[in-house]
């Protein structure tokens, strides 16, 4: 057996949930249980220290354990992964997300773009649409879901004022048109962390993420149809 099973292994969670108790910050409170697991699988699962940090960085590697153990292809397939390092290509993705973003907003491109539509936008239901679009064409360019609703948002929440809509309805807008759709975009986060870990492109699992491109289909009923949008 590889794991000694008893009270200790709770610690780590316990961490986490004092942490939340005491409304510590997210990345200090993983941290904190990162370090006090590494601690666990050296003091009692006899790995050792140095192997601990180095799975957190570099991910673990099933000849870390330090007694014999037999590990079948895909047992040692399935554990032989993670670490921060493995995060680096969805990380600088993020970063350029970012960078675009800020380019676009500084440049003015889109709110060139939203001013030449918006004498067209005369319904809740052509709002929505909008926003759809919008959504759509940030999230391919960017690549990064939370870009779509920080641009998208700040550009479009005073229309939505203006036609005494909930901002509810736009941010359920942006969340179907950025959120739900960057699983299905290859380049984006998602769609590069899913391909790393389920070890299959986009376009193999794309027809079965049905949620994913069906929301945009719901969102548009609701638009035109005035169902469940908010005022």
């Amino acid at each position: 057996y590889t794991y000694h099973l008893n009270f200790t292994v709770w610690i780590p969670a316990l961490v986490i949930i004092a942490c939340l108790l005491f409304r510590f910050s997210t990345v200090p409170a993983m941290l904190v249980s990162s370090v006090a697991a590494i601690l666990v699988g050296s003091f009692n699962h006899h790995f050792k220290l140095a192997d601990g940090f180095k799975a957190a960085f570099d991910g673990f590697k099933p000849d870390m354990i330090t007694h014999h153990i037999h590990l079948n292809e895909k047992a040692s397939t399935l554990l032989a992964q993670g670490g921060m390092m493995s995060m680096t290509q969805v990380i600088v993705t993020i970063f350029c997300g970012y960078a675009f973003a800020g380019i676009v907003e500084k440049s003015g491109c889109l709110t060139v773009l939203l001013d030449t539509i918006k004498d067209k936008v005369t319904s809740p239901g052509t709002l929505i649409l909008v926003t759809i679009v919008s959504g759509l064409i940030m999230v391919l360019a960017a690549g990064v879901a939370s870009v779509v609703i920080i641009v998208v948002g700040m550009l479009l929440y005073d229309m939505y004022d203006e036609m005494h809509l909930s901002r509810t309805n736009l941010s359920r807008t942006l969340e179907d048109s950025g959120t739900m759709i960057i699983p299905l975009i290859p380049w984006g986060t998602s769609g590069i962390y899913y391909t790393q870990q389920l070890g299959v492109d986009v376009y193999s699992y794309f027809i079965w993420t049905v949620p994913c491109y069906l929301c945009i289909v719901f969102a548009l009923f609701y638009a035109f149809t005035g169902w469940t949008v908010k005022k």
